[in-house]
Order: C-alpha cells, then structure tokens, then sequence
C-alpha cells in the first residue's frame, strides 16, 4: 500500500535477498485503494492479489498479466456488497480447481465472508458467502487450503475474545462447514498454514490478556479437537502483525513486530507444535520496523520476510542466511 497516492504497488525483487534489480509497478491507482493486502502466485506463475477500496468499502482483486504486475493486469471489485474486503490479513488462496478464494470482514454486519472466483483472474463467476455470522467475527482473517483439498481459515471472534477456525465443506465453503473455538483470548492477528503432518498450525496475537504470540496446533484437519496452544516467546511483552510459514525442515517459523523495542522478530520452532525447544531473535531493530510482516521461505530453504519500516515509511526486505534467522540482511526497498 502507497499511502501518500492511495494506490497498490507490486516490487518484484532482482534477487534472492531482494538487494538489487528490484522493479515498482503501481498496479491500482483507481480510489483508495491497498490497503489489507494479500498476495498468492496462480497457477500460471503470475501473482494474484486481494485487497480493499477504501472509497468505495469493496474487496477487490487484481490477476497481474505478467510476473512482475508491469502490464496485462486485469482488477475487478469481486464483492462490492456492503463495506467488506478490510482486516484480511493473509486472507487469499488458490483452491483446487486453480482458482482464488478469499476471506474476509464484513463491516457493517460484522461477519466473516468467503468469496470464491469464478475464474482464474476472479473477473467473472463470482460467488460469496457469509460464513459465520454469530457474533461480531471475521476479523485478521487467515486462509489456506488443506491436503483433502478443502479451504480452513483462522479469525478472529471479537464478542468472545477467541481464536475461530472454520473448515469448509466444499471448495467454495458455502456449505457444511465446522466452525471451532481453539483458543480463548487469542483471537487477533492471525496467521494459518498446514505442517508437514497434514495438520493446521495457528499463529494468533493474545491482545486481551497476556500480549504474546501464541500457536495452537490443530488435532484434526478442522481443528475440531486435540488441539495444542502455546506461548512461544513468553519474554516479549507487545508482539503482533505475525505470519507463519514451515521451513524446509518442517518446523514452523514465525516473523512479528515487538511493539515494546519497535523491533523485527522471529521465532523458529523447536518442534512441530511449537511446544520446546523454540528459538527467538531480534532479526531487525534498525529504526521501529516488523509491522505488517509477511514470510516465506525461498527455494534456498531460508525464510524471508517483509515488513514496514515506521520511521522512515519505507517498505523493507529481511533475507536470513539460515532456518531460524540467526543471520540476516536487509533491504529497503522503496522510499
């Protein structure tokens, strides 16, 4: 998100480490628009993201037509009913048929929604679906697909102050869905992917009580029981804007923002539920930088993360140089 021109922008990095050969492109300059954005690669190999209008309160989708977003994109509103589309954190994913699904919030009616493309660029064949709406819920959304090929999503239900998983029954989530409680006082700024075993692992913010990061193991592939909650990183008083992602050895990893030190931190599992042998380092404290972080691991098996540097306004790149970031570098990559 630009905010000085209220546009989306893609960078398409030179390299690994995204220190050099970098491109810009501004690929919505239509409203408001940028903000809670998400991005996932198609199954052409092109980049397909989700994000809010703010002008106009609708969810839109642009399907980029090359792989740096510099031209053929396509932008379409995909669900303009009502003030939606806002607090998705990492909220798109590419189901089975090789189409985007995305969750997001509702405003005015305080619900979660699902809407499913009808297409691989979302420009037409829309469907979207309310799918929780007890509660004031939907919030910090997070959304991946799991090994039985059916979408599973983690939210935030603001009445009961509690971390919501809901498992779809079909690929567009518009019936038999299950929807779980799996921790209480744990609800914000959640980040969701699928372990090694087959099995959803949570990140989630604990902004009610103890201000930590927690990760809840799922029992089940709908987290419906057996689930595991633990506080990963007990001695940092203020952690959120996380994501979580498994590294090449199947142990998660986790990048967030210590608000207490304005700091870039990442904590790597010692297992894969989190629960010993953990590991946390301080990636990057140049300047009050780790907000709105987003990670994944490159094809070298390090993880590298993205995150806003608030003091100066610049977008940054960290690449660690091992599994759990013990070393690193980093790039800012726009001014």
């Amino acid at each position: 998100y630009y905010a000085t021109g209220g546009d989306l922008y893609v960078t398409k990095c030179g390299n690994a480490a995204c220190s050099s050969g970098n491109t810009t492109t501004a690929v919505d300059t239509t409203n408001a628009v940028g903000t809670w954005s998400s991005i996932v690669i198609g199954t052409d190999g092109f980049p397909v993201i989700s994000y809010y209008d703010t002008t106009n309160g609708d969810l839109r989708v642009t399907k980029c037509g090359n792989a740096s977003c510099s031209s053929g994109n396509t932008t379409t509103a995909v669900d303009a009913d009502g003030n939606v589309g806002s607090y998705g954190a990492k909220a798109i994913a590419i189901g089975v048929d090789g189409f985007p699904i995305i969750s997001h919030y509702v405003d005015v009616s305080y619900d979660l929604r699902v809407t499913k493309c009808g297409n691989a660029a979302c420009s037409s064949g829309n469907t979207s679906t309310s799918v929780d709406t007890a509660n004031v819920v939907g919030s910090y959304s997070s959304i991946t697909i799991g090994t039985d090929g059916l979408p599973i999503i983690s939210y935030s239900d603001f009445t009961t102050s509690s971390l919501n998983v809901l498992k779809c029954g079909n690929i567009s989530c518009s019936s038999g869905n299950i929807i779980t409680a799996v921790d209480a006082n744990n609800g914000s700024k959640t980040s969701i992917t699928i372990g090694t075993d087959g099995l959803p692992v949570i990140a989630a913010y604990d902004s009610y009580v103890t201000a930590n990061i927690h990760v809840t193991k799922c029992g089940n592939a709908a987290c419906s029981s057996g689930n595991t909650t633990t506080a990963v990183d007990t001695a940092t008083i203020g952690a959120s804007y996380l994501s979580i992602a498994i590294g090449t050895d199947g142990l998660p990893v986790i990048s967030y923002y210590d608000t207490t030190n304005g700091d870039l931190r990442v904590t790597k599992c010692g297992n894969a539920s989190c629960s010993s042998g953990n590991t946390t380092t301080a990636v990057d404290t140049t300047n009050q930088v780790g907000l709105y972080t987003s990670i994944a691991i490159g094809s070298d098996g390090f993880p590298v993360i993205s995150h806003n540097d608030n003091t100066t306004g610049d977008l940054r790149v960290t690449k660690c140089s091992d599994p759990a970031c013990k070393n690193t570098s980093g790039s800012s990559l726009s001014a």
